[in-house]
């Protein structure tokens, strides 16, 4: 089995003027066996909002993928606005535990349950569960969400 996880996307908003909807849509490289599935999620109050973009998993078999990091990108939109955002992950399976880590800067990720964090990286065992959850900067997706 390779680094594998059931994977939740959230988005983190400390306010909601009104209702907007998150499209989620994954990306996997040729070292993914597993990429999840897209996925959406209407906002409507502040506070965590989440839904599961499905299984993602590396590949554990050829040599290029056995020595090299698997990669996977999950982006969003935001409906009716120009907004836009997306983390690249780097997901391991070494012998003993799975790991992923985050490359950008407010995105964090936790594997519990989806809760305000400032993990970029987490480790795991076996099957696991990892939440992804995006901070937006709030006046930005106002304002994009403002001009439409």
């Amino acid at each position: 089995m390779g680094a594998g996880a059931d994977v939740t996307a959230c988005i983190y908003l400390p306010t909601v003027m009104s209702p907007m909807t998150f499209n989620f849509t994954p990306h996997k490289d040729a070292c993914m066996d597993h990429g999840g599935i897209p996925a959406s999620v209407v906002v409507k109050d502040a506070g965590i909002t989440s839904v599961s973009v499905g299984y993602v998993e590396s590949k554990v078999s050829g040599f290029k993928c056995l020595s090299a990091p698997s990669y996977w990108t999950l982006a969003y939109n935001v409906d009716g606005s120009s907004y836009s955002g997306s983390v690249r992950t780097q997901w391991m399976c070494p012998p003993e535990n799975n790991s992923i880590t985050l490359d950008n800067p407010g995105t964090t990720t936790v594997n519990t349950a989806p809760a305000r964090s400032t993990v970029t990286h987490q480790e795991w065992h076996g099957r696991g569960s990892l939440f992804i959850i995006f901070s937006p900067a709030t006046a930005d997706l106002l304002a994009a969400t403002d001009s439409t």
